[in-house]
């Protein structure tokens, strides 16, 4: 263990490290490594501490699956006062470029929720994308299917052209699908347990896919 000073008091921090990831959110930022301890996530980059989150400060745990690149990702997001953390089961390589993490990424989790287990009702563990980013993906499918609407009308009725207006078809679908998929909506619970359970693939739970 070690102690730190802070505010004039001492904090002892233990050092048993329960899980590692290394994990790099965008082309453009550098890779960074995720210790969880017991008491603690401490994200470095550069061999330096940037982020020090205590976990009896965790109040909510988030997971969902969100585009990344032409695919998509699973995000866990933990959440304490006005700081949040976020890491994901693929990592960048590269500009639109993302390379799997999820066996890392799935253990790291795993032992995340385990530790947080002896907090009890004081963590809200929920499902679901964050309501900023439905409205923008929302906002993004409702442009399409204006967009789609528009070209429609123009070929079919001023053109009359119908071939070059079923092009618009696609887009008029993925733009709706995007709409409802992406509709803001409140988070669902989740029970952590069950989670751990699928993660690990033991009875009671199916294994996870890897995104």
């Amino acid at each position: 263990m070690t102690e730190r000073q802070e505010a004039g008091q001492i904090t002892v921090m233990t050092e048993t490290v329960l899980a590692t990831l290394y994990d790099k959110r965008s082309h453009f930022a550098g890779e960074r490594a995720l210790h969880l301890f017991d008491d603690r996530i401490e994200v470095t980059r550069n061999g330096r501490v940037e982020t020090r989150l205590p976990l009896s400060t965790i109040t909510q745990i988030r997971m969902s699956v969100e585009p990344a690149g032409g695919g998509v990702q699973v995000l866990c997001r933990a959440r304490a006062g006005d700081q949040s953390l976020a890491l994901g089961s693929l990592t960048s390589v590269g500009p639109r470029r993302w390379a799997n993490n999820a066996p890392a990424f799935k253990a790291f989790v795993t032992a995340l929720h385990r530790a947080l287990a002896s907090r009890g009702g004081e963590v809200e563990f929920v499902e679901g994308q964050p309501l900023a980013l439905r409205l923008v993906v929302s906002a993004v499918g409702l442009a399409m299917t204006v967009g789609a609407l528009f070209a429609g009308h123009h070929f079919f009725i001023v053109r009359e052209n119908p071939v070059l207006g079923f092009v618009a078809g696609p887009f008029l679908l993925i733009g709706l699908a995007l709409i409802w998929a992406f509709r803001p909506v409140r988070p669902a619970p989740y029970d952590p347990e069950a989670l751990v359970r699928r993660m690990e693939g033991t009875p009671g739970g199916e294994p996870e896919r890897a995104e």
